[in-house]
């Protein structure tokens, strides 16, 4: 009988660690997205793109410079506070970047 509760216990700690793993992990990851959903906002309403554009976008310039797409993400989200819609962003964003296939 206590080695069948020992079980139980160890099962449900075990479950518990797994969790509490999981919400980290689901954590960062809305933590990561906020800047970029900000990112994609900011392309969004100062060149008029759809959402979907917009994002192709920053994917994009993530690949073709190489730079993980949310520091990317909050970098533009700086420039573009810091400086406003007047500068902080290139003239034509579109044809800055040859297109990268996206499959």
């Amino acid at each position: 009988m206590l080695s069948a509760t020992a079980d139980v216990v160890d099962d449900f700690a075990h479950e518990l660690m797994l969790s509490r793993r999981e919400v980290a992990q689901l954590r960062g990851a809305m933590e990561a997205r906020a800047p970029i959903e900000q990112a994609r906002g900011m392309l969004m309403m100062r060149y008029g793109l759809p959402a979907d554009k917009a994002l192709h976008l920053l994917l994009r310039w993530s690949i073709t410079h190489g730079v993980e797409l949310r520091v990317l993400a909050v970098a533009l989200v700086k420039l573009g506070t810091k400086e406003g819609h007047r500068n902080g962003y290139p003239r034509n964003p579109a044809r800055s970047i040859p297109p990268v296939p996206m499959s």
